[in-house]
């Protein structure tokens, strides 16, 4: 997943950004998206989405940032994504039509071309999804003879609140992914995207989508949890407060990023204030001092900034809400570990630090009921007579 209109998604720290250990799969779990003429190519699968990353690569000279965070491997909810497409596959004897939103580096991309989709895959910032474009070609040595990459996907680099210009918008799908996505949506965005994702799914199409929780700090889940309780309808949107710790070479004057730590009280969000935007400084601060704690070592110097914009943060009630209200049936909704598997537990200020890290939704659009036709003479429910 990659959705930033700035480098917002750099300066999450690593603990609040959804980042599992790679989830890795079994043999037996990747012929479960495997035509059986492909099954026997299952170890070399195995061993590409091994070769993976974890953290994002597509950095920005001069700035420290990143374009987005991209899952490696397999995650159990991947894994029911990709078997969905399978099942499509071949059960319809065609491609199914498959939205990749936001796809980041294109690991998700290449994995459900194999599972058998026609993928449509939209990036909007150009290094990361030229890199996807790159990622894609994994999955030619698992084409059907005679099949070519570009008969199977295509991308394309547009925002995905821009509903009527959007080019991925200009079709219907069998099924949708929208991971490590949400989170970068005020709730009217939100809102707005899923409601949209509803009119662009075909009935009995499915949903498949991965957000953030207010994970790792006590007062974050606290707030949240009382915003819940107060019956607001999206509780985890909050101001966070963020001192981004930074080092700039005095040689090459370059800045980079070394982590992200959140402080303050976590507020509600004044309605509308940007998530992906950073504000200069504190919330509410006086002060206007942003830059603070310089100390230079070498030829590098380290500081930290202070800045602050919202945060947008679910539960599984509230991202099932999200879904219901566009129209959408749940199939399923869980929190993930860090593992990307599913959590038991709840959110607890007093345990933050083990999770829950994410929650997943699986999501169906209800079939159509057929339509009216109204009969143009009575009609007899008399039985039958043979003479």
């Amino acid at each position: 997943m990659s959705y930033t209109k700035t480098l917002w998604a750099a300066a999450l720290t690593a603990s609040l950004l959804f980042s599992p250990a790679k989830a890795t799969i079994t043999v037996e779990e990747a012929k479960e998206w495997l035509t059986p003429q492909l099954q026997l190519k299952a170890t070399k699968l195995l061993r590409i989405i091994d070769e993976e990353r974890m953290t994002p690569i597509v950095n920005t000279p001069g700035q420290g940032g990143d374009y987005g965070y991209s899952f490696a491997g397999v995650l159990p909810i991947q894994q029911r994504c990709l078997k969905e497409i399978y099942t499509r596959y071949q059960q319809g004897g065609r491609r199914p039509a498959v939205l990749d939103a936001a796809c980041g580096h294109g690991n998700m991309t290449w994995k459900m071309i194999v599972a058998g989709g026609h993928v449509i895959a939209d990036e909007l910032q150009e290094p990361t999804r030229l890199l996807a474009k790159e990622t894609v070609k994994k999955a030619i040595p698992f084409l059907a003879e005679g099949e070519k990459l570009s008969q199977v996907t295509a991308s394309c680099g547009d925002d995905l609140l821009h509903f009527d210009t959007c080019l991925a918008y200009k079709r219907t799908y069998d099924v949708t992914w929208s991971g490590n996505l949400l989170h970068l949506f005020t709730p009217k965005d939100a809102t707005a995207y899923v409601e949209n994702l509803f009119k662009i799914t075909n009935g009995g199409g499915y949903a498949f989508a991965v957000a953030n929780t207010p994970s790792t700090y006590p007062r974050l889940i606290e707030r949240f949890l009382e915003e819940k309780a107060a019956g607001n309808p999206f509780p985890g949107y909050l101001v966070s407060n963020k001192i981004n710790h930074r080092v700039y070479n005095l040689i090459t004057r370059e800045r980079t990023g070394r982590g992200v730590e959140l402080t303050g009280d976590f507020p509600p969000a004044p309605a509308g204030m940007s998530i992906t935007d950073p504000i200069p400084g504190f919330y509410q601060e006086t002060s206007n001092e942003h830059r603070i704690n310089d100390r230079t070592v070498g030829h590098e110097t380290f500081y930290d900034y202070k800045s602050h914009c919202a945060g947008h943060y679910y539960d599984k009630e509230s991202m099932t809400a999200l879904f219901e209200k566009a129209g959408f049936l749940k199939v399923d909704v869980f929190f993930m570990d860090r593992f990307g598997k599913r959590y038991e537990g709840g959110l607890n200020p007093r345990n933050a630090e083990s999770g829950p890290f994410a929650v997943g939704i699986v999501a169906r659009k209800p079939l159509a009921p057929p339509p009216l036709v109204e009969a143009s003479e009575p009609i007899n429910l008399s039985p039958a007579h043979d003479n």
